[in-house]
């Protein structure tokens, strides 16, 4: 995770996705807890419910897909309680209180025209979304490579492997709520998937780590890391000024009038 590309990239501006990764990766690890708990026969306890209601709410506000994650997360939960024999009600009441809290920023969200959004081709996300999970083809042959060993030597281990299992289900809950969102407004970029690209990296190693008592996959993996670490490096571009925060261009512009002009084809002449 901290080799990838997305997660070096994001890391150096002041976007909210480089949060997002991060509490994505408290929300899966409180997923698999939650399902040790569940596999007892027990009850997750309300402190836990707490922490991890403040966890959700977090992510939510960080960004509206955030918010999408936490929910595919609980739900997975909820399949899995319910496949296990029992209808889990406070992951349910977890979810609930999520939502609930989350409310106020709907209805402010959705109260701006969705229209004006910059967007782009679902083959443009899926490339994007690529780029910033492995960075280069050099980095993910690498990957595919301990994958497929990890599967074809471990297959039995990593079928029955119940987080890899969770962490899929959660994916496959965010990729397909994704595209009914894209098709009804197509508001989806490659970043708003920074929760799917830290599942499948934590999915990735789930698998991976089935084979890492062989030296050899030691010395790979190492390589994979420097590989996805040196993609970075090599084809990344400087930030576009925009990025930049308003503090530095007052303190940097000599002008009388320190406007910052904002250019858009796609926006209307008014905004």
């Amino acid at each position: 995770m901290g080799c990838s590309y997305g997660t070096v990239y994001f890391a150096q501006e002041v976007r909210s996705y480089e949060l997002f990764g991060l509490l994505a990766i408290c929300i899966l690890y409180d997923m698999l807890d939650f399902a040790t708990v569940l596999d007892s026969g027990r009850e997750p306890s309300w402190i836990h419910l707490g922490w991890s209601a403040a966890v959700g709410l977090a992510t939510s506000y960080s960004h509206v897909f955030g918010f999408l994650f936490f929910g595919a997360a609980v739900i997975a939960l909820i399949g899995y309680g319910i496949a296990r024999g029992r209808i889990p009600w406070r992951i349910v009441l977890l979810g609930s209180i999520v939502f609930s809290g989350f409310i106020p920023w709907l209805i402010i969200r959705f109260s701006f025209p969705l229209n004006l959004l910059i967007y782009d081709q679902p083959v443009g996300v899926l490339r994007g979304f690529l780029r910033h999970l492995v960075g280069s083809t050099f980095a993910a042959a690498l990957i595919a490579i301990l994958g497929v060993w990890a599967v074809l030597s471990r297959t039995r281990a990593v079928l029955v492997n119940r987080n890899l299992g969770l962490i899929l289900a959660a994916i496959g809950v965010n990729l397909v709520v994704s595209a009914l969102t894209y098709f009804h407004t197509p508001i989806l970029l490659e970043r708003h998937l920074t929760g799917v690209r830290t599942g499948t990296l934590l999915g990735s190693a789930l698998v991976i780590v089935e084979i890492l008592s062989d030296r050899r996959a030691q010395a790979l993996l190492v390589a994979t890391a420097v590989a996805l670490f040196v993609s970075f490096i090599l084809t990344e571009k400087p930030k576009a000024s925009w990025r930049e925060p308003a503090a530095y261009v007052i303190k940097n512009t000599r002008c009388e009038r320190r406007e910052i002009l904002v250019y858009d084809q796609n926006l209307p002449s008014w905004l």
